[in-house]
């Protein structure tokens, strides 16, 4: 059963597949961060809705609009882990790009606080205190 966080989650991918990213926004805590990992050109900690709208602004310039299909959202109480195919195709440049990201995110008081992307599922589930075990299950 799905908590009101994983559903807000949901609800926040459809919005900003809409464009309607002000709805995300709203929806976050004023000093959100949002992390993109190493390997990503733009690489590092967004702060705020404005560090945070120009970090989407920068994917969006190269990437025209991104789309978001969540494959899988796992509950971990404060934080929901979203495995989703992230895809687009560059206006200007015809760059196409789909894959597969983990984002964990962190949320309080109903709204996000923080999300941390990975390409790495093991990765992000650690980040979300759901490691493995050694037999690879994990502790859902």
């Amino acid at each position: 059963m799905a908590s009101d966080y994983t559903d807000l989650i949901l609800e926040a991918y459809d919005a900003f597949n809409w464009g309607d990213w002000q709805w995300v926004l709203d929806n976050m805590h004023p000093e959100f961060e949002w992390v993109a990992p190493p390997e990503d050109p733009d690489a590092g900690i967004h702060r705020g809705h404005e560090g945070v709208r120009e970090y989407w602004d920068e994917w969006r310039e190269a990437l025209g609009e991104l789309r978001f299909q969540v494959e899988e959202l796992i509950d971990a109480g404060d934080q929901v882990v979203a495995v989703v195919r992230r895809s687009g195709v560059g206006e200007t440049s015809g760059v196409e790009i789909e894959e597969r990201v983990m984002q964990v995110f962190t949320l309080r008081d109903g709204k996000g606080t923080r999300c941390e992307e990975f390409y790495d599922r093991d990765r992000a589930l650690k980040a979300a205190g759901l490691a493995p075990d050694a037999k690879g299950r994990t502790n859902l």
